[in-house]
């Protein structure tokens, strides 16, 4: 596959970054999406039917009018909603500094408040920020169909997707060990070199250079 990953990026995350205004996020500080979402969390960390209106509710937005198929890829075959990776998703795109986010992300993951994560738990959420990066928000350019070079440039993310997680992993494993602090959470995310990790296009721009470094 021909990938437009080694091209000028720019014109592309500007149209990926134009469909992400869709979203209500912006407008709320990152504590309260912390807040309306944990509560409405089930055991198993998703959202029933009931509890997603709920909290688009309390947003008020309507996450079917301009963003269908974009939430509908959160659906499971029970039609739940995966209510861990939305949270993520809020926390990511509101309001409020690296510091807070990167904290807010960690309470997500310390299930049982022990205030250490596991090395499991560090795959699957930088997984889950990939997922989001790559798979999830370009549903929500208008473009991606019509625009057959930002098609491939998402095409050519995907396939680097799993190298990508890779990298970061083992970059993040490298600098916290496999039992990490919240503290130790939170000074990797806002060391100047990973405070684009928390952004959907810091993650892209970041898995673009892996695939083109592990092309040389």
């Amino acid at each position: 596959m021909g990938c437009s990953c080694s091209r000028e990026t720019k014109d592309y995350e500007g149209l990926l970054q134009d469909g992400e205004t869709l979203l209500p996020y912006s407008e709320f500080n990152a504590d309260h999406m912390l807040e309306i979402h944990k509560r409405q969390l089930s055991k198993d960390h998703k959202f029933t039917e009931k509890s997603w209106n709920k909290i688009a509710s309390d947003l008020k937005f309507d996450p079917y009018d301009k963003c269908k198929m974009f939430y509908e890829s959160f659906k499971t075959k029970e039609g739940n909603f995966l209510g861990i990776n939305l949270t993520v998703l809020s926390i990511m795109m509101s309001k409020g500094s690296i510091e807070l986010k990167s904290r807010y992300i960690f309470e997500l993951y310390d299930w049982e408040k022990t205030g250490f994560l596991k090395e499991s738990s560090l795959e699957n959420l930088i997984s889950v920020m990939l997922d989001l990066a790559i798979e999830k928000f370009p549903l929500l350019c208008k473009s991606l169909k019509s625009n057959s070079e930002l098609a491939e440039y998402i095409s050519g993310l995907q396939v680097y997707k799993q190298k990508s997680l890779k990298k970061l992993s083992r970059d993040f494993l490298k600098d916290l060990g496999s039992l990490v602090a919240k503290e130790s959470f939170t000074s990797f995310f806002t060391k100047e070199c990973n405070r684009d990790m928390l952004t959907p296009t810091g993650l892209r721009l970041r898995t673009k250079d892996i695939g083109f470094n592990s092309r040389i």
